[in-house]
């Protein structure tokens, strides 16, 4: 068991509740809280060997596999183009990026694929430790990773670590790690899910659960320069009737993509439109994925680079 913080290392520690998980690497844990940095994480924290197992066949275990619904594959293609735009917006204001990246777990290949299609001339490498996931990257990227030992030092312009460091079981080495292979000037790219212990039915496969005040404390333990950092998505305390209209506006479309009828909605939002499918925008509006929130959301998004 833990006795100091993963982030901020305080010993002030508060139980909150038994963890929620079904894999037997997931049972007996506990969520505790930091009174210091506010960090949430799982007690105690599986071992690197034990999340390589799991983490071997990712899909299969925390998913089921990947979904091919058409409404589903629709919205991850969307939010993934929006995390790209912001990333672009953010570094260098759209300009032209034909850069060396490093993506942490592409999932399904929305993000890469979209900057690609932007910036064909980038050198675009992953890291997957899902072995049946990296088959699908064979001929699409320039380099696939295995493993941290394999990664090249002082390399990458620009690393993705999208929605995988609430994985992990030390986040000050795991980003330490990551920094080491990036060059002076470039940047990282983090989102993960903003305290969904609070929302959520159950934690797994998640161990570490951030908000603002505790994601700050770890950008400056590993002494990271912050660029961007802020709330998206729907509110954690989203209310009982949002969450029933969204499920009402979910199931029209639905039965309007059964007609074979997109309804042209895109002509509103020109901006979402420049880059983003009729469908796709139809799927991600609910989500409010764009726009930046005062109170904690459902992602915290994040663009950092080496402080120096």
């Amino acid at each position: 068991m833990s006795d100091s913080c993963p982030v901020c290392s305080s010993i002030s520690i508060t139980f909150v509740r038994s963890y929620r998980g079904d894999s037997e690497l997931f049972r007996n844990l506990e969520l505790k809280k930091c009174n210091n940095c506010t960090f949430v994480f799982a007690d105690p924290l599986p071992k690197d060997e034990e999340l390589d197992k799991y983490n071997s066949s990712y899909f299969v275990n925390a998913h089921g596999g990947l979904s091919t619904h058409p409404m589903a594959t629709a919205y991850q293609a969307a939010i993934n183009k929006i995390r790209a735009n912001y990333v672009i917006e953010t570094i260098q204001k759209g300009q032209y990026l034909n850069l060396k990246i490093l993506e942490i777990g592409p999932g399904a290949g929305d993000f890469l694929k979209f900057w690609l299609q932007r910036f064909p001339n980038s050198e675009y490498s992953i890291l997957e430790s899902d072995l049946i996931n990296r088959e699908r990257f064979k001929g699409l990227v320039s380099f696939q990773y295995s493993s941290f030992k394999e990664i090249p030092p002082n390399y990458f312009d620009l690393i993705v670590v999208s929605h995988v460091l609430e994985h992990t079981n030390d986040p000050k080495r795991f980003l330490k790690e990551l920094s080491s292979s990036l060059k002076n000037v470039g940047f990282i790219f983090i989102e993960v899910p903003c305290q969904d212990y609070l929302f959520k039915d159950k934690e797994e496969p998640h161990l570490l659960f951030f908000n603002k005040e505790s994601m700050n404390q770890l950008f400056n333990r590993i002494d990271m320069r912050v660029i961007s950092l802020g709330y998206f998505g729907p509110s954690i305390v989203q209310s009982f009737s949002k969450k029933i209209l969204n499920r009402i506006y979910l199931r029209i479309v639905g039965l309007f993509l059964k007609l074979r009828v997109i309804l042209p909605i895109s002509v509103f939002f020109p901006k979402m439109r420049s880059y983003l499918s009729s469908l796709e925008i139809l799927m991600i509006l609910p989500s409010e994925a764009i726009r930046e929130k005062s109170n904690p959301s459902w992602w915290l998004r994040a663009v950092v680079s080496k402080n120096k």
